[in-house]
């Protein structure tokens, strides 16, 4: 890897990766706080007003960062292309995000399955910080 991309080459990923994460982490805590704010307002007990806070957090940062995934995995198939020594051209970031905005509805779809797949991590990731959380504090 190196022979071919020079030291520049473990690190080519991670302005699209580091723009993953960001963008997942924005909304995170916001949402997770306002939801279970909501929620306990509402008269829901305390484990369930977590559990819908941690998946609202989950669903609204995967949302948010789905274009940006795209993008990390379009330059991780480039990368690895390009070890297994094909010469593929990289794609522009800006042209994998422009793809999928013109074809909303795959964009659509992706959000959804992405949204979907952090619901119940984050549930339970937020219930199991704020159970020990109680019992140590």
């Amino acid at each position: 890897m190196l022979r071919r991309g020079g030291p520049a080459a473990p690190w080519a990923a991670a302005r699209a990766v580091a723009c993953r994460e960001f963008s997942f982490f924005l909304p995170y805590y916001a949402v997770f706080h306002d939801v279970e704010d909501c929620a306990l307002a509402a008269g829901a007990p305390r484990r369930a007003a977590v559990a819908v806070g941690g998946a609202a957090a989950g669903a609204a940062g995967a949302a948010l960062a789905a274009p940006a995934a795209r993008v990390a995995r379009v330059r991780a198939n480039e990368l690895e292309a390009a070890l297994r020594a094909s010469e593929t051209p990289p794609a522009p970031a800006r042209a994998v995000v422009m793809g999928l905005a013109r074809d909303r509805a795959r964009l659509a779809r992706h959000v959804r399955v992405a949204a979907l797949r952090a619901v119940p991590p984050n549930a339970l990731a937020f219930s199991v910080y704020v159970a020990t959380m109680d019992l140590v504090g």
